[in-house]
């Protein structure tokens, strides 16, 4: 998702992966780390949205089982952090 200084919103698309994750049922949320100060010890630290992010408004349920992939996970709805 992109979102330009008028904010209009665009689609995008991310790949990213997770390795080692035990077989069962996770969530997802998503945090666009878009204000300042960001996330720099990332991943030694949990993000906490704050004003100017955006972060999805729901969360997408995922059952891992062993050996398969969970592929095309799509995530709509994002709210800017007031």
């Amino acid at each position: 998702m992109y979102f330009d200084h008028y904010g209009i919103i665009y689609e995008k698309k991310m790949s990213f992966d997770f390795q080692g994750v035990t077989p069962g049922s996770y969530w997802i949320r998503c945090v666009w780390d878009r204000s300042e100060l960001y996330a720099k010890d990332w991943p030694n630290t949990q993000i906490k949205p704050s004003k100017g992010d955006y972060e999805s408004t729901g969360r997408i349920d995922v059952k891992i089982e062993a050996g398969k992939k969970v592929e095309n996970i799509i995530i709509e709805q994002f709210a800017e952090v007031k």
